[in-house]
């Protein structure tokens, strides 16, 4: 008999992203990670939205946000 067999459950995780919002120097995104089990089917497990943000040293060394859409020419 084995002691562990209704502790020891098969479990799949299904990640999605998805892009929400994109800016001039940031863009935003969506994760949700979805658990599948044979007793439960799926169920969202968790979300998060991130924001990333291209930021550079300016000439004192602070951090600015960097404009993508600017021409450097």
């Amino acid at each position: 008999r084995d002691l562990h067999l209704s502790i020891r459950r098969q479990r799949q995780m299904c990640i999605r992203d998805r892009v929400i919002r994109t800016g001039s120097s940031s863009l935003e995104i969506e994760i949700k990670a979805f658990a599948e089990s044979k007793d439960h089917g799926q169920r969202l497990a968790c979300t998060a939205n991130i924001t990333f943000v291209a930021v550079i040293r300016d000439d004192e060394g602070k951090l600015v946000k960097f404009n993508h859409n600017l021409n450097c020419e």
